[in-house]
């Protein structure tokens, strides 16, 4: 089975962060590089609970992944 992805700008409204930053974060390391699909950028789930729990900010919200 394929893991979940969100676009950045889902992983934006989940951190309640702008678009930028998410690229700020991957541009620092922080996150994964995107999966390119099309013209789609795509962040796994599991990369963003990662960041997260390093991060010590907690977990996703209901409904994040599709």
């Amino acid at each position: 089975m394929l893991e979940p992805l969100l676009s950045v700008r889902e992983v934006a409204t989940q951190l309640r962060v702008c678009v930028r930053s998410i690229y700020r974060r991957i541009d620092e390391g922080k996150l994964p590089l995107p999966v390119k699909i099309g013209a789609r950028s795509l962040i796994p789930v599991s990369a963003v609970a990662a960041y997260l729990k390093s991060a010590g900010l907690g977990k996703l919200r209901k409904g994040a992944a599709k």
